[in-house]
């Protein structure tokens, strides 16, 4: 886990992706069984990201506007989730339901 931690603050410093390849993978259990709680909620909201979705949590709002790929235009309200390819749609899912069970 300590592994991990290191790996996830070298993502914090680059401000990149936590999964760059969400978009076109489906995602593991091994994957998101070592994310924290707050890991996992950045991974399933920054697919929304990369479609410029914006952030209503402060908090999310604040970690991609540090992202140097994010570009927030859509009001969260604003939003469609139909804009998410299948694979995008599978890992939102998956993710959302790790969170509930940890």
């Amino acid at each position: 886990i300590s592994g991990n931690m290191n790996t996830f603050e070298s993502i914090k410093d680059r401000r990149s992706y936590i999964f760059e390849d969400s978009d076109t993978r489906v995602l593991s259990y091994l994957e998101l069984s070592t994310l924290t709680d707050e890991e996992l909620e950045f991974a399933r909201n920054e697919i929304y990201a990369r479609y410029g979705r914006k952030f209503g949590d402060a908090n999310l709002q604040s970690y991609f506007d540090s992202a140097t790929w994010y570009v927030g235009l859509t009001e969260p309200e604003n939003f469609d989730d139909n804009i998410l390819n299948e694979c995008e749609k599978a890992n939102v899912q998956l993710i959302s339901g790790f969170e509930k069970t940890e």
